[in-house]
């Protein structure tokens, strides 16, 4: 426990702060009168392209990470939409189109790509700044925000306090056992019996087989042959009850999902108690991955964030529940993904040069601008809201500066505190800093960035707890970066840091403990382990299996996709991997130790097709193809993403 001096008074306005952020938020009124209806963020007509190049007028619903569209402008029949957008890990980009001045583009987590018409620019603004938001109320952004909280809450001496009094979500979230057994996408996967939303007729009530997918806080239902975005039907979770039902027919494992104060409910049947278990489970959990929470976790890290326990000011009070305060808080960083899809280092940030064009990473490690240029240590870049940058693209603190050697090179602050060069020279804080005009730089300025080092440090603890063990030891180099995959990454003297550079091992490597801690790497020799993977698929609730794959101990997911796609993707187009009936997406692929997965993994396509019984596949991985693979994979994703960039696509407003 930490020896810290507590002003009682800041502690005591901390606590009252924490209980006032829990207010109701559960339900607007219905429309016309009639009986209520599931809240939402925003709601009203857009124009919507369609695949005819035509437009359309559809009245869309956004509610936590789903956009809705439904063809009435009531929407009584808010579980029947005609269509529905998971915003998780979208991108929102600027089109210009002579006939629609008000038109943005949305590109999902797919690739599929919508383009939308506002009928004025505060009605664009205001959809942008919600969808903006929308897409990261997500399982995983929740789960990273409450273990981030919790540890600032640790090194603050505040742990017993905020956990009496924060929101039930952060207890759901930060459970090594949930975390351990729960990929970061969360909810669940699976056929189950029931006879369709709101069926409370007896004569209509026999069941049928549907399948459902969990995602965040909605419950999507599906039939056999159904590709999976267009859903037969959607409930909301928000203020839903999961019981059990009492069933006399010998098998039945009913359960029910019911809204408190709207009209949906849904009955459900599983196959057996575990699947029930299981999904009764994930549903209760579904029910917090909503804005309300998202935004309680938000003001609990702006109060945690403003928190200093020594120092004269006044806590900063937490602002009213309103529907105006809930929209964003815009001081506290979550995108964990550049605009290139790649997951951000620790304490990083997207970059944008003083245009508001995207700094862009290639595929060898080298920053480009919007030219395909290379930028040096000495560009000056910001966040996109405007923040300054150092030269290893994290925040700069209030009154610090962008630091380097006399000879150019820059100075980094390490989680530790410790001031570093990138490949791992020691540069001591009281030595001559530099600004990047060569201008020797004060003790009070250098002193300014070592708050870097919390950000940092609490990053790549949230980062640890939330791959836990089953990711193997994670290396990286004295400033918390990850190094860069190569052909011969387990062997020789040399690792190649994340600007793509080789860097000695000896004095950049550093190892990253079950505590979050960086720890001095210590070379164990061991015997090689190997294994066999079985790939599995369920065909409407029978299982099959369809290949296996020998692995190795440094065998990734991504490397088993790399070799099983020539046999599995006729039958399961645009595949996914599924642990414990839960997706992992392309980004854990490349985090997830296959043997982690042992025995078994199954798999399943955007189409529900019927699972056809062919020769049973045996693969054996080959590191060097799949790596190849991956990187052609890589340089094709840049010049994609490069061509939007030069575009103007994703242009920022940012200080200059």
């Amino acid at each position: 426990t930490m020896a810290l001096k507590i002003n009682m008074k800041k502690l005591d306005k901390l606590t009252e702060d924490l209980k006032k952020i829990d207010q109701p938020r559960l339900y607007k009124g219905g429309y016309g009168g009639k009986s209520a209806v599931a809240m939402f963020q925003r709601k009203g007509i857009l124009e919507k392209k369609g695949s005819d190049d035509k437009w359309h007028k559809r009245t869309f619903v956004l509610r936590d990470s789903f956009l809705f569209s439904y063809g009435s402008s009531k929407v009584e029949d808010v579980v029947h939409p005609n269509h529905c957008i998971h915003l998780a890990k979208s991108k929102l980009e600027i089109v210009q189109l002579e006939d629609r001045p008000f038109a943005f583009g949305l590109t999902t987590r797919d690739k599929d790509h919508f383009i939308f018409a506002a009928d004025s620019e505060k009605e664009l603004n205001l959809w942008r700044k919600d969808l903006e938001i929308a897409r990261l109320v997500t399982h995983k952004s929740m789960v990273k925000l409450a273990i981030e909280n919790h540890f600032l809450a640790e090194s603050k001496g505040l742990l017993d306090t905020f956990s009496s009094y924060s929101s039930s979500a952060l207890s759901l979230l930060t459970n090594p056992e949930y975390l351990q057994n729960t990929p970061m996408t969360g909810g669940a996967e699976g056929w189950l019996f029931t006879p369709d939303f709101c069926v409370s007729d007896p004569a209509k009530s026999s069941l049928k087989k549907s399948y459902f997918m969990l995602i965040d806080s909605h419950l999507l239902m599906f039939s056999s042959g159904d590709a999976l975005k267009k859903p037969r039907g959607a409930m909301y979770l928000v203020g839903t009850s999961v019981t059990e039902m009492d069933d006399e027919t010998e098998g039945n494992f009913r359960f029910v999902v019911k809204a408190t104060n709207c009209p949906e409910f849904i009955e459900l049947v599983a196959r057996g108690e575990t699947q029930r278990a299981r999904w009764m489970n994930a549903l209760r959990i579904g029910a917090r991955i909503t804005t309300g929470d998202f935004n309680m976790l938000l003001k609990e890290h702006e109060l945690l964030s403003d928190y200093t326990p020594e120092a004269a000011e006044p806590v900063p009070s937490a602002p009213e529940h309103t529907e105006e305060t809930d929209q964003y808080a815009e001081n506290v960083k979550l995108e964990d993904y550049g605009i290139q899809g790649d997951e951000l280092e620790p304490g990083a940030s997207q970059p944008y040069d003083i245009y508001g064009n995207p700094i862009l990473r290639t595929p060898e490690g080298k920053l480009v601008d919007s030219k395909g240029e290379e930028v040096n240590a000495k560009t000056r870049r910001f966040t996109a809201r405007g923040e300054e940058m150092d030269a290893f693209n994290r925040p700069l603190p209030k009154g610090a500066v962008c630091m380097f050697t006399e000879d150019g090179q820059a100075i980094g602050v390490g989680p530790d505190g410790v001031h570093y060069l990138a490949d791992g020279t020691v540069v001591p804080q009281e030595a001559p800093h530099y600004d990047r005009d060569g201008n020797v730089l004060s003790g009070d300025v250098v002193a300014k960035a070592n708050s870097i080092a919390q950000k940092v440090e609490v990053a790549i603890r949230v980062r640890q707890k939330i791959k836990g063990d089953t990711n193997g030891t994670e290396q990286v180099d004295v400033l918390g970066r990850t190094f860069r995959p190569s052909k011969d990454q387990n062997n020789g003297e040399k690792a190649i840091n994340a600007d793509g550079v080789e860097v000695p091992l000896a004095s950049a490597r550093r190892v990253v403990n079950k505590e979050g801690k960086l720890v001095a790497h210590q070379e164990v020799k061991k015997e090689k382990l190997t294994g066999k993977l079985t790939i599995k698929a369920d065909d409407e609730g029978e299982v099959k299996e369809i290949g296996s794959v020998e692995i190795d101990e440094n065998t990734l997911m991504a490397d088993v996709r790399v070799m099983i796609a020539p046999e599995v993707t006729a039958d399961f187009p645009d595949f996914v991997f599924m642990i414990n009936y839960i997706p992992i997406t392309r980004e854990e692929e490349v985090a997830k130790l296959a043997m982690c997965c042992l025995p078994e993994v199954f798999i399943r396509g955007i189409q529900l097709n019927p699972v056809v019984q062919t020769k049973i596949f045996s693969k054996k991985v080959d590191s060097l193809i799949a790596y190849e693979e991956t990187k052609r994979k890589e340089a094709k994703e840049f010049e994609d993403i490069m061509a939007k960039v030069r575009n103007g696509n994703f242009l920022k407003k940012v200080a200059q």
